[in-house]
């Protein structure tokens, strides 16, 4: 399992103190699954990966289909917030 994080992403993180992060899955949408990330504590069963001293757990079920996550932070006009990619999807239909 592979987890790459942008360097926007890090910074917003590193900034809101994060340590214990999960991957998650949001819901379905057009092009998949759409992932998104939860700040709480891993659960038994969960995956451990860290990258750059943050902790990411994922839970089993997934992490048995998804190789690699990309983690980016978008800021928008009318939203802003990380965005989860899996398996280097970016969601497009």
């Amino acid at each position: 399992m592979k987890i790459s994080i942008s360097e926007k992403a890090k910074e917003q993180l590193n900034q809101s103190g994060a340590k214990n992060l999960k991957i998650i899955l949001k819901g379905y949408g057009w092009a998949g699954p759409v992932f998104g990330l939860a700040q709480v504590e891993p659960e038994e069963g969960d995956n451990i990966v860290s990258v750059d001293n943050l902790n990411f757990a994922i839970e089993k079920d997934i992490a048995n289909i998804v190789n690699n996550f990309e983690i980016d932070y978008h800021k928008g006009l009318f939203q802003k917030g990380y965005v989860v990619y899996a398996n280097g999807s970016r969601g497009n239909c």
